[in-house]
């Protein structure tokens, strides 16, 4: 079956396999493409602007992802998690002679909503989306991490500007590697140490300006030295410009071959970044997943689609952030074992739920009023029959009635518009705060992309002096930017293999220079020293 997508217009294609899955959570086939409702799944996924604001519970000053003019409370973690107030007390009937979507619009504008995501944190009040984690800064949707700033480390310690970088020290503007020590300026690295502007580099040490090597030493721009010359080569190296260093970088990035995705340990897979996951389709940095498909950044999950951000759960349908769960679908931001609930935001360890938002520990409610469990399901089914004649059941809540504003979210991030487009679809957009320092203190400097004052922090000097680093010249939203523009588009396209013909879907598109390769030539070339 093939669709036109009502938004973009694209032409895309819902298979056999598709549609028996959406009969088993009973839900019709989506009108959207599989963008479009990434998007829109996106567009209620804040991680990275936050407000400085009262908590309306206890009124005391917090750092929260809403801002002070939200429509509905919000609560500090305290507050939030206390027994001063219970989510079910906002609980309202249904009104069959209104649409479902203002009816949830109207509950979550009156539902105290959480201020940050940050669980079983030490020294980390800045942190959203983020766990088990200890002086850290500015690091968001993270987990595991300790003296680490900015972007979004994973298990790992003394880290500055790292992008999803798993189990490293040390490292500094670094992006999807992992088990990186000492490194700066990396991406796509792995099990090596002492590297600098490196790419695609594995098993290696003391090497900087090199791509695609495998168990190398003491290289330079690919070539071998004697560890003394090495050292003599490089100190004349970082006596250039950075913007030097950074053209080489790019320069022999481009003239080795590249394989034409990174997966390790995959069956039957396509996307990239993918590692130890079988039977995924259009997935993008997944680690141990199994039957995903139109995936992003889930971890040890199965049987999901359409899914975005999350970690440890199973039979998913159109989900955006999630933690433990089970059998969930069409449902926002919901962790630590929801079960059987649809068209939820903000719930915790809930079940059998419909239409409901901050809910904590509680079962059988419908727009947060709870019923006996044969009532509840006997007016959730009559509920979902008035939703398939309004045309809401199947779709996942509209942009317009996010919490956000749209360039607050993630999917400004991969799906960028301008102000006038935000408007013309009828979302929110919302003008960035000015923050006009008038302090001469040397901690306190200005972009020189977006012109906007950003602070220093003591332990990012002692991060810098100890790594012999400059201080960066742009704010952490600026750099964020630049190391996402390093990444292939959440795109495939069909190409063939350059030296052996074989047909592949890729990120790298077909204008792209670089010379990408089947898994089977990568192999050959990297391990066996093909040209």
């Amino acid at each position: 079956m093939k669709r036109v997508c009502p938004l973009s217009g694209q032409e895309f294609e819902i298979k056999d396999s598709d549609l028996e899955f959406y009969k088993r959570f009973d839900v019709p086939p989506p009108r959207l493409s599989p963008d479009e409702r990434m998007r829109r799944r996106l567009a209620w996924r804040n991680e990275r602007t936050l407000y400085r604001r009262q908590c309306d519970l206890c009124h005391q000053n917090i750092i929260a992802m809403y801002p002070v003019d939200t429509p509905f409370p919000v609560y500090c973690p305290g507050c939030w998690f206390s027994d001063r107030w219970d989510a079910q007390q906002f609980g309202r009937d249904f009104d069959f002679s209104r649409a479902f979507f203002p009816q949830f619009l109207a509950l979550q504008n009156d539902v105290p909503r959480l201020s940050l995501i940050n669980a079983r944190n030490e020294n980390s009040e800045f942190c959203n989306l983020v766990g088990d984690s200890r002086n850290c800064y500015l690091i968001f949707s993270s987990i595991g991490c300790e003296d680490c700033l900015y972007d979004a480390p994973f298990f790992s310690k003394s880290c500055v500007d790292c992008l999803l970088v798993y189990h490293s020290e040390l490292c500094y503007e670094c992006l999807d590697s992992e088990r990186l020590y000492h490194c700066t300026h990396c991406q796509n690295c792995s099990h090596s140490h002492d590297l600098s502007f490196c790419f695609d580099v594995q098993g290696s040490h003391d090497c900087s300006l090199c791509a695609g090597l495998r168990r190398a030493k003491y290289c330079i721009l690919n070539e071998q030295y004697s560890p003394e010359d090495y050292k003599q080569k490089k100190a004349a190296w970082e006596e250039k410009s950075f913007a030097e260093r950074w053209q080489a970088f790019c320069d022999i990035k481009k003239s080795v071959p590249h394989k034409y995705f990174f997966g390790v340990g995959v069956e039957n897979v396509t996307g990239d970044y993918i590692v130890h996951s079988k039977n995924c389709e259009r997935c993008f940095h997944i680690d141990q997943g199994e039957d995903l498909k139109h995936c992003t950044q889930a971890s040890k999950s199965k049987l999901c689609m359409d899914c975005d951000v999350g970690e440890f759960s199973e039979f998913l349908y159109e989900v955006s952030g999630f933690h433990r769960l089970q059998d969930v679908r069409l449902s926002h931001w919901c962790w630590d074992g929801c079960s059987q609930i649809t068209y939820c935001s903000s719930c915790r360890s809930t079940r059998n739920s419909f239409g409901s938002t901050c809910l904590d520990h509680h079962r059988y409610c419908l727009l947060n009023k709870p019923y006996p469990k044969d009532e509840y399901f006997a007016l959730r089914d009559k509920v979902i029959a008035h939703m398939t004649e309004t045309g809401e059941w199947g779709e996942f809540f509209p942009i317009e009635i996010s919490p956000f504003a749209y360039n607050e979210t993630v999917a400004q991030e991969y799906f960028p518009l301008s102000e006038a487009e935000v408007s013309a679809r009828g979302w929110k957009w919302r003008t960035p705060e000015k923050k006009i320092s008038l302090s001469t203190s040397e901690d306190i400097l200005t972009c020189t992309d977006c012109a906007k004052p950003y602070k220093l922090q003591s332990a990012e000097k002692r991060f810098y002096a100890q790594m012999e680093l400059p201080t960066p010249e742009k704010c952490p939203q600026c750099r964020h930017a630049e190391r996402l523009y390093l990444r292939n588009p959440r795109r495939l396209f069909f190409r063939q293999c350059a030296r052996c013909e074989v047909e592949f879907q890729t990120t790298f598109s077909p204008d792209r220079p670089e010379e990408i390769l089947c898994e089977k030539c990568y192999h050959e070339h990297v391990h066996g020293g093909g040209s």
